[in-house]
């Protein structure tokens, strides 16, 4: 469940002026926040708040209220969001929050609003909670099982709609890298390229016509 605003990836790059394409990479890249995208059908759906602190280095203040029932209400309306919920309780490693355990996260957050509110305004709970457990998520997340280099390939080939041309490039995938083989006109090998970033091996394809 969203709360907030959304956009998609092409009017993140319309808003920021960005090149086409450069938000689906970005996301490839894991830029972006799980909790903070999703995909609807064949388009992804991406927070405002989170293009901005992608692409302005900003953090999103919302009206709040210095008020604990409140803090408790707009936390509860955030752990709606079903990846955000699952991380929280992965960090705080506790698969069954319950009352006490909300409670005491609500006072924590209670605490960082009361302190630093200005003018009204403070950051919503779930960019709060990033920032405030940034080490332990940086933790969490390298514990994931991460996709293999071909699998994030071709999940990013998915993503744009393309397949690679055999009778331009062929590629091949090692644990931590793609090998791209030029294809020339006469079918045989021409020069081989290595690329340890799934983007810059899409980019290249594209750059060659490898990608129909």
């Amino acid at each position: 469940m969203f709360l907030y605003e959304v956009i998609t990836p092409s009017e993140v790059e319309n808003f920021f002026d960005l090149p086409s394409g450069s938000v689906r990479r970005d996301i490839h890249r894991g830029k972006f926040r799980s909790s903070e995208i999703r995909k609807s059908g064949a388009t992804w759906l991406i927070t405002k708040r989170e293009a901005l602190r992608v692409y302005k280095n900003e953090l999103t203040m919302i009206p709040v209220v210095d008020d604990r029932d409140w803090v408790l209400l707009h936390m509860k309306e955030e752990l709606e969001n079903p990846v955000f919920d699952d991380l929280v309780r992965k960090v705080l490693d506790k698969p069954f929050m319950d009352e006490n355990d909300i409670q005491n996260l609500a006072d924590l957050y209670y605490d960082g609003l009361s302190n630093g509110m200005e003018d009204g305004k403070y950051i919503p709970f779930a960019q709060w909670f990033y920032e405030f457990y940034e080490d332990r998520i940086m933790d969490v997340e390298n514990e994931k099982e991460e996709k293999t280099m071909q699998e994030q390939f071709y999940a990013l080939l998915e993503e744009m709609e393309k397949t690679v041309n055999d009778e331009k490039a062929s590629v091949s995938f090692n644990d931590y890298s793609i090998d791209i083989m030029d294809v020339l006109e006469d079918g045989t090998n021409g020069y081989g390229h290595t690329f340890y970033s799934v983007a810059e091996a899409v980019d290249y394809l594209k750059s060659i016509g490898a990608l129909e």
